[in-house]
């Protein structure tokens, strides 16, 4: 049970990461090859790529507010014994 709990810590964040890595590439590859030759990815491809940027982006960042303000409690617990 508990490499449950230990691998549900790390592969949240891990896909997380992952998935706005993935999201951001084809969210700039479309826009360059957009840019390239105009009309080659279609107006509703690029919006669907922006929109599931922008909602990983949001859960990346939430993840990643939540696990500084982990460090900053553990810190200020620390100073204050």
């Amino acid at each position: 049970m508990i490499y449950l709990t230990q691998a549900f810590f790390w592969m949240v964040p891990t896909a997380a990461l992952v998935g706005f890595i993935v999201t951001l590439c084809m969210y700039l590859s479309a826009k360059k090859k957009n840019k390239r030759e105009p009309g080659s990815v279609g107006e509703c491809v690029l919006k669907a790529r922006k929109n599931a940027f922008i909602v990983c982006s949001v859960v990346f960042g939430l993840i990643v507010a939540m696990i500084v303000a982990l460090v900053v409690l553990l810190y200020t617990a620390v100073a204050f014994m």
